[in-house]
């Protein structure tokens, strides 16, 4: 037996169970753009990081059964179809990660390749492609979320705050 304190690894959990190191901030930041959800779940978050996916995926899945797409707009100012809303918009649904470019193939291809069966004329597309409006800033929310949990303000107010004295009795 070895004597002496016992120190515990930072990848060794209480139930023994091993966990990975982490990577570095900007693949788990790209990673939890691609797949909404993945930094909470990375880090230990399990339930959270489920539920935002389920959610935002879902959200997505009602945008796509409505024919919702996401359009690339005009960049050239210039152009007549150049409209400042059209790009924000695409930049707001960009936010979905993977199901967005997946849903941005057709239109950057011409309709040759269609992945999803986002539809312009449909009746319904618009209010389908406002669902991937909606969970593309549900994204952006929770990306922001894990970057400020794990990485921001949060992270630095939770180890600089010391435990205080009971001051009950």
């Amino acid at each position: 037996m070895v004597s002496g304190p016992v120190t515990e690894s930072p990848f060794v959990t209480p139930k023994n169970s091993i966990v990975t190191p982490p990577e570095p901030k900007l693949v788990l930041l790209l990673l939890s753009w691609l797949i909404p959800g993945y930094g909470f779940y990375r880090h230990g978050l399990r339930i959270r990081g489920l539920i935002l996916f389920v959610l935002i995926e879902s959200t997505f899945l009602v945008g796509v059964m409505f024919q919702g797409a996401v359009l690339v707009p005009e960049f050239n100012y210039r152009a007549e179809g150049f409209n400042l809303v059209a790009i924000l918009t695409f930049v707001t649904q960009m936010f979905n990660g993977l199901a967005a470019c997946l849903s941005a193939v057709a239109d950057l291809t011409g309709g040759t390749v269609r992945l999803l069966p986002g539809n312009e004329l449909n009746q319904w597309s618009d209010l389908g492609t406002f669902y991937l409006l909606v969970s593309g800033g549900l994204n952006y929310f929770a990306l922001t979320g894990t970057y400020d949990h794990f990485y921001g303000v949060k992270s630095r107010s939770a180890a600089t705050i010391a435990p205080t004295a009971d001051t009950t009795g």
